[in-house]
């Protein structure tokens, strides 16, 4: 410390005063930075909620599709060209749904349970159309009796069941990432407040360090010049620096 000693004070001031506009500079950089993560942290909670409700309108409209698809095999009026192209296409739109949802984010056990239950029914309609009626349309046979109300039980169970996944997202899902935005946006406040008075402390023990390099010799000197004046010349002061106190 005794380089620090040698400077003067306008040094020494200009140091320390360096010093606190380095740590709230980096106070403040790092207040950008915390900023822009909770910005990209609430983005991605915006997007883990919002995918999952697009793609409820996906599984709503491949559901609407398949029924068509159904209804127009059921009329009979289809030929065999047709019929095969039919066919394909609600095959497509059965793989589409079901990759779909086995990436399907769910935050709690209510969305767990619903998405379970969707999963369920609709690979029931699937299988069922597969097994009694598209293989026999495909084969040229004719279908079983109820073919039809079967079919139509089984797309309104589906449906049922994707209701009831849709309200369990759009409420207890909901509420899961409200309260996860809440977490980040309060880890964010009490590391930026820990920061600032970390930065508080710092700043009032430079001060102190300052003061106590120049404040302590001067107190020193009164005491030496007081005993002087009380009759003791044997009193001297040791000038060890170079600053105008040692001056």
């Amino acid at each position: 410390m005794k380089w620090f000693v040698n400077f003067s004070t306008f040094v020494k001031m200009m140091i320390g005063f360096g010093v606190l506009g380095l740590i709230t500079a980096g106070i403040g950089w790092y207040g950008v930075n915390q900023i822009s993560g909770l910005n990209d942290n609430l983005g991605r909670i915006y997007s883990d909620q919002n995918d999952p409700l697009r793609q409820l309108n996906i599984f709503q409209d491949d559901l609407q599709q398949l029924r068509t698809e159904s209804i127009k095999l059921l009329s009979g009026n289809r030929d065999e060209a047709s019929i095969k192209e039919d066919v394909a296409n609600a095959r497509k739109i059965d793989a589409r749904t079901a990759a779909m949802l086995n990436g399907f984010l769910v935050v709690s056990n209510q969305e767990q349970t619903s998405r379970d239950a969707f999963t369920n029914s609709r690979k029931n309609y699937a299988d069922f159309r597969e097994n009694f009626l598209y293989k026999p349309l495909l084969d040229q046979k004719n279908l079983k009796d109820n073919v039809a109300q079967d079919e139509k039980a089984l797309f309104d169970k589906s449906v049922e069941d994707l209701k009831t996944l849709a309200y369990a997202k759009q409420h207890t899902g909901a509420e899961v990432f409200k309260h996860a935005a809440e977490k980040v946006y309060s880890s964010t406040w009490w590391t930026m407040l820990i920061l600032v008075g970390v930065g508080v402390v710092i700043g009032q023990l430079l001060g102190l360090g300052i003061t106590q390099v120049t404040s302590k010799p001067l107190k020193e000197t009164v005491k030496i010049l007081e005993a002087v004046a009380g009759g003791d010349l044997t009193k001297r002061i040791a000038v060890t620096r170079k600053d105008e106190i040692g001056q």
